[in-house]
């Protein structure tokens, strides 16, 4: 189990695109043409000049030269897909994307939302068990490949405050004495933690493989199959989504249900830590939870964690009354296919509604973000317009383009978009882009104030550093960073106030907002 779904690296591609659109597919295939030509260019460049004996260097040219072509005039194309592998020096050069999972220079952004690191889990511990001493070299370039990177492309040129030489000289004080690779690993992601953007975090070797194989959802992973987010002044879990077919529904659990206590413990720790990570990663244990839907009497289940593979419905439906209304929940941007997962529930409401809804409820409220291809797969559907840029830190703008993907009057209806404090990174941006865009309104709590753009870098270990070098910012050069988007219809109802069975006062809001 994980309180929420991690960000993970979009399929191969120079150019995001679209779910089965002729015009997108020719696009790609165009780009793709161009970025190969680039290639060729560069190699043949290479021998004329350097000569044969040259190749090697030549070739890794072309392909770093490939790939960056893929990205816009500053190299840094926010949710373009060609992923970064990051060099021992300063300069992270952008590779060509070799195949999915490890695309180097994906670009993604983060599902976390702002009061916690990486999607809500807990910063790995500088204490991490001690083994044997790691490989002294090996463990000081991969850190000199994370320090750097991070001191070249990180938002904020400030590092929030952080002296990040004084940093360096103490990690590797501490990488020179000795340390197991458990204790390496832990020490880069407490040291990303420090940085206190939220944002930005790293992935061990491992913990790289499997996000990459959840995303993608050709492989399997090991858990009870709940997404939950921690309320920490109530000491609690609340459930965001279950998996379908999973040991979490098959116990019954359901979104809005709350976990107290995981075998025996509180499931929040008293200085705030999720225990939520115990329910991850080891196929066959068992746990014992004691968990309750609201209103309702506390209950105990026992979970056996298993190999499962990620494949979120989008519920969808209309709901009954005089005005033809549909209702979508887009819970996640952050599996493989989602947006032609959105497609054909959208054209089930049209084909239901004969073409034409009076009013559409979005629901991200449990939406912590994902990858740009699955953004903007989705806003295309329902509006043709750009709705903002991404502004590195020197200024440099990228317009996020969207594919216009209009299904009957999916660009024209009114839309209530549900949003909330677990809403975050592209899921905000998508609330608040049609916000901007098609005036569509938002109704619950305020977001999480989360919309800095992740960079995936791979590390020569096979680990992986999602750093924060973007943000974004509307056509009017504002944005919500750290305080979240403020609904035009304000609810009190807090995602773990109510459960699965009662009546939504947030969705009931919007219907009767749809209805003025």
């Amino acid at each position: 189990m994980q309180q929420a779904p991690y960000p993970y690296p979009p399929p191969s591609s120079p150019v995001a695109r679209p779910p089965r659109k002729g015009n997108g597919c020719l696009i790609g295939g165009l780009i793709a043409v161009v970025a190969l030509l680039c290639v060729c260019a560069a190699i043949l460049a290479g021998l004329y000049v350097v000569g044969w004996q040259s190749l090697d260097a030549a070739a890794a040219t072309a392909t770093s030269a490939a790939a960056t072509a893929a990205l816009p005039d500053d190299s840094g194309d926010r949710f373009a897909i060609a992923t970064a592998t990051a060099q021992p020096r300063a300069t992270a050069r952008a590779t060509s994307a070799p195949a999915a999972p490890t695309a180097a220079g994906a670009l993604v952004r983060t599902a976390t939302p702002a009061p916690t690191p990486r999607a809500g889990a807990t910063a790995r511990p500088t204490t991490a068990p001690s083994g044997t001493p790691g490989d002294k070299q090996q463990q000081e370039e991969v850190f000199d490949q994370f320090w750097f990177t991070v001191k070249d492309y990180y938002v904020d040129p400030k590092f929030n405050g952080l002296n990040w030489d004084a940093e360096r000289a103490t990690a590797l004080g501490r990488i020179r004495s000795g340390i197991s690779d458990a204790q390496f690993h832990a020490l880069i992601s407490d040291l990303l933690t420090r940085l206190g953007d939220d944002h930005s975090y790293y992935l061990s070797p491992e913990e790289a493989r499997i996000d990459a194989a959840r995303y993608l959802g050709e492989d399997t992973v090991v858990e009870a199959g709940v997404f939950a987010r921690p309320n920490r002044e109530k000491g609690w879990l609340y459930i965001l989504r279950v998996m379908p077919d999973s040991p979490a529904a098959r116990a019954g659990l359901r979104p809005h249900d709350i976990i107290r206590s995981i075998d025996g413990q509180p499931a929040v720790t008293a200085d705030g830590r999720s225990r939520s990570d115990e329910l991850g990663g080891r196929e066959g244990a068992t746990s014992r939870l004691v968990v309750f839907t609201p209103g309702k009497a506390d209950r105990t289940v026992t979970l056996t964690q298993a190999k499962l593979v990620a494949d979120t419905p989008i519920e969808h439906r209309l709901i009954p009354g005089p005005r033809k209304i549909g209702y979508l929940n887009l819970s996640t941007l952050n599996e493989n296919g989602i947006g032609d997962k959105v497609t054909d529930a959208l054209q089930t409401l049209m084909d239901q509604s004969g073409g034409n809804l009076d009013g559409l409820i979005i629901d991200v409220r449990q939406n912590n973000g994902g990858t740009e291809l699955n953004l903007v797969s989705t806003l295309g559907l329902f509006t043709n317009k750009a709705p903002g840029d991404f502004v590195d830190r020197n200024g440099n703008r990228n317009p996020l383009d969207v594919f216009d993907l209009a299904i009957g009057n999916s660009q024209k209806v009114k839309l209530a978009i549900l949003i909330g404090k677990d809403t975050a990174s592209f899921g905000e941006i998508f609330a608040g882009g049609l916000q901007s865009a098609r005036g569509a309104l938002l109704v619950g709590q305020p977001s999480a104030g989360n919309i800095e753009f992740l960079r995936v870098f791979n590390l020569r270990d096979g680990s992986k550093l999602a750093l924060a070098f973007q943000t974004f910012r509307l056509p009017n050069g504002s944005n919500w960073e750290g305080k979240g988007l403020t609904p035009n219809v304000p609810v009190a109802a807090t995602w773990d106030s109510f459960g699965a069975d009662d009546i939504d006062p947030v969705l009931q809001a919007a219907l009767t907002a749809l209805s003025r």
